[in-house]
């Protein structure tokens, strides 16, 4: 049966006429409990899940359930890792399986973008972890701690942690983690610029679910790959890759980091190539996740409203948007899991676009702590240049950006400035001697045709660095002077000159 929702009702039934210490009530309960949980039914699932396994089965075999719940990655990290705590809570377990159950909360910990919560427990996992001979422990926590340090900012850490997985041994477990460990890979390629190879590893991995017949796999992968596309602007083929898979009928199914991701990169997918209609249904998705437990699901959702906000010419509304999850929780929305470098220095303008200097600060150092950490990126030295230029209106550091950025647009990837992976733009207005820094906005033009720039509809030709006509598309570009420039300049008649 593919139906979870039946498969739970069902069993319900079933137990209804099984007396109470017949064989068959235990396996009952654990496939009703999964079930449950499967078809999304998490209130229900828990409460059913907290009486009954502990009345129908022994300890060790209860404990065997809760791993196998917190293993299923299309339910809520919140809910994996309440049931690791709840088979934790378990007593008489081998050490072995106390180890894997730690391993398992540190990992669903970490992937919820819950890190203070995982740093807390971090020693008493590994402490278990070491006492343990279970294989599966120590690669479920080296995974964890991967997720932990990518999320620290450490990136390079992060992929050699994950270099030390065994993947085939990892498949062995029966785990879905040899799977997203796969696509995490990619996601760690990508943050360090590597984006051919990331792009690489999910077209492997989805060779190899696709050969294997692995549907949730597939998807997995499909998606992570449309949005690779997105960040080498390779629009039309992002945009088919991710189309039909997000619906506001099912936007309460998006609980994890995966499919959270993935419906921003939709979004702005549809936000490049001018899909106002797209986009706004993406933003009633976001809206729903905005209701999801897991932090990381929040955040991805708030983060793509204010751009939608922003992008729609609002900044008041963007900036309200940024506020979603909490005044104070707005300086934490940055780093986002996954994060995007280039999020950094649109996060700013935001941020000073409504007066926030306190966000705008936050948001700079988050970028300058990354650059510490990762100084050989050219992407995170651009976005720590750009935003520190933005806040203290340094045309030094915006230049300085501008020199980094365009060391990360690789040869061939002609649309990867204006399409791809960065939306924020710095401009300059003036004439060379009285150039002011501004930010924009740029919007794409429908159908990415070239046209020439028209001062009386602020339609611009995208011009490279040293002022040739680019083979970049079109854009409508609308820029906000951080503060009153001097001369009191407005955009129409400027020269703009598109920086990445």
């Amino acid at each position: 049966m593919t139906d979870p929702s039946a498969s739970a009702d069902i069993a319900r039934v079933a137990l209804s006429l099984v007396p109470a210490r017949h064989p068959l009530r235990g396996p009952l309960v654990a496939r009703r409990t999964v079930s449950l949980f499967a078809a999304g039914r998490s209130k229900e699932a828990r409460a059913f899940a907290d009486n009954a396994l502990r009345q129908s089965l022994p300890a060790e075999q209860e404990a065997d359930v809760r791993l196998s719940l917190a293993a299923m990655f299309n339910i809520s990290a919140d809910d994996r890792a309440d049931n690791a705590r709840q088979g934790l809570s378990l007593t008489g377990l081998s050490a072995d399986t106390r180890a894997r159950l730690w391993a398992s909360l540190f990992h669903n910990l970490m992937v919820a973008s819950r890190l203070d919560e995982g740093l807390a427990i971090e020693s008493e996992v590994r402490a278990s972890v070491l006492a343990s001979t279970d294989l599966a422990a120590q690669y479920f926590f080296q995974i964890g701690r991967s997720a932990m340090e990518y999320q620290l900012g450490r990136f390079e850490p992060s992929l050699r942690l994950l270099a030390g997985v065994d993947p085939g041994q990892l498949a062995g477990f029966d785990d879905p983690r040899e799977r997203l460990t796969h696509s995490y890979r990619s996601w760690l390629l990508s943050a360090l610029d590597r984006v051919d190879e990331a792009m690489a590893v999910a077209e492997d991995g989805l060779a190899s679910a696709q050969r294997d017949r692995q549907n949730w796999a597939v998807h997995v992968f499909e998606t992570w790959k449309g949005r690779h596309l997105l960040h080498l602007g390779r629009l039309d083929e992002a945009n088919a890759m991710l189309e039909g898979r997000f619906h506001l009928a099912d936007a309460h199914l998006i609980v994890g980091v995966l499919d959270a991701a993935s419906v921003v990169a939709l979004g702005r997918v549809k936000l490049h190539i001018g899909d106002e209609r797209g986009a706004r249904k993406v933003a009633e998705i976001a809206q729903v996740m905005l209701a999801a437990t897991a932090p990381v699901v929040r955040r991805l959702a708030a983060w793509y409203l204010a751009v939608h906000s922003m992008a729609s010419g609002h900044p008041d509304q963007a900036h309200h948007w940024l506020c979603a999850l909490g005044e104070a929780e707005r300086l934490s929305l940055f780093p986002l899991f996954p994060m995007e470098a280039a999020d950094d220095p649109l996060l700013v303008r935001m941020a000073l676009a409504a007066g926030d200097e306190e966000l705008a600060k936050a948001v700079t150092e988050v970028a300058a702590r990354r650059y510490e950490l990762n100084p050989g990126v050219p992407s995170v030295a651009g976005a720590a240049a750009h935003t520190r230029g933005l806040l203290n209106q340094s045309r030094h550091d915006l230049e300085q950006a501008a020199v980094r950025w365009r060391i990360w647009v690789a040869p061939g990837w002609p649309t990867v400035t204006a399409a791809g992976r960065w939306t924020p733009s710095i401009a300059f207005c003036g004439s060379a001697s009285t150039q002011e820094p501004h930010t924009t906005r740029p919007e794409p033009a429908s159908g990415y045709a070239s046209s020439g720039s028209d001062a009386g509809s602020s339609r611009w030709t995208v011009r490279n660095w040293d002022g040739n006509r680019s083979r970049t598309p079109s854009f409508r570009l609308r820029a906000w002077p951080l503060r009153a420039s001097p001369t009191g300049g407005s955009p129409t008649g400027c020269s703009f000159r598109l920086i990445p």
